[in-house]
């Protein structure tokens, strides 16, 4: 199980601004959550923060990641943008599968 979580992050010049941010957990073959992939966008889907298990899980660095649209890196854009509508309008996403791909790489994540 995860949830997506609307949040607000401060701006160097101390304004906020509106994040979508996911968790989920990551597990090994035998089903050992082996760590957290977070993510966290802006409210036009647009990835604001990742850690280092999302740069593993999607195989791109952080830099490549920082402002890019996170349908990209989905193989369905338009159940990625029903998530992020989800999330602004409910404040919360929990229980709904998007599948990742990145080259021959798919994973199934849950948010």
């Amino acid at each position: 199980m995860c949830a997506k979580h609307i949040c607000t992050c401060p701006t160097l010049n101390g304004s906020r601004f509106p994040v979508v941010v996911s968790v989920s957990a990551l597990r090994d073959a035998q089903g050992v959550i082996i760590g957290y992939p977070l993510i966290g966008t802006d409210p036009h889907g647009i990835i604001t923060d990742v850690n280092k298990q999302m740069v593993s899980l999607i195989g791109c660095s952080r830099d490549e990641l920082i402002g890019a649209p996170f349908k990209h890196y989905f193989s369905d854009s338009d159940r990625v943008e029903t998530s992020i509508k989800l999330a602004l309008s409910e404040n919360k996403t929990t229980n709904y599968e998007l599948t990742s791909c990145q080259g021959w790489q798919e994973n199934c994540v849950g948010f």
